[in-house]
């Protein structure tokens, strides 16, 4: 027959690991909850900033367009073959920069991708 002085002690080692184990779970899981807020947050603020930059180029853009068109309305004394120019000349420039820029920003996302999985099946 078993003391039972020794299964009172096995039984209360018992419950204490299983608190221990419930405590730790607890505790990673908060962690988890905590450091996906965070992600979240970094990812809104990346957003809120990226959002606000492209509105301040875009304003950027339209009076630099505004200028230019009034600048070769003057240099080619017509509107109308102003406005022409101006757009050969953005048309121009959205090709160039698509062709430099589409492989850049290609590499750019596989990047990204490549250290998500990493990060993800280090973790």
């Amino acid at each position: 027959m078993e003391n039972p002085t020794k299964a009172n002690t096995l039984m209360k080692e018992a419950g204490e690991n299983y608190y221990y184990v419930k405590t730790i779970l607890n505790n990673k899981t908060e962690i988890f909850k905590l450091e996906l807020l965070q992600h979240i947050s970094n990812m809104g603020n990346v957003v809120v900033i990226a959002v606000l930059a492209l509105f301040f180029t875009m304003i950027l853009v339209t009076l630099l367009v505004a200028t230019m068109v009034v600048f070769l309305a003057q240099l080619l004394g017509s509107y109308p073959y102003a406005l022409l120019a101006s757009v050969a000349i953005m048309t121009l420039l959205f090709i160039v920069l698509y062709t430099f820029m589409k492989p850049m920003i290609i590499r750019l996302i596989e990047k990204k991708l490549i250290d998500l999985t990493s990060k993800n099946l280090s973790s």
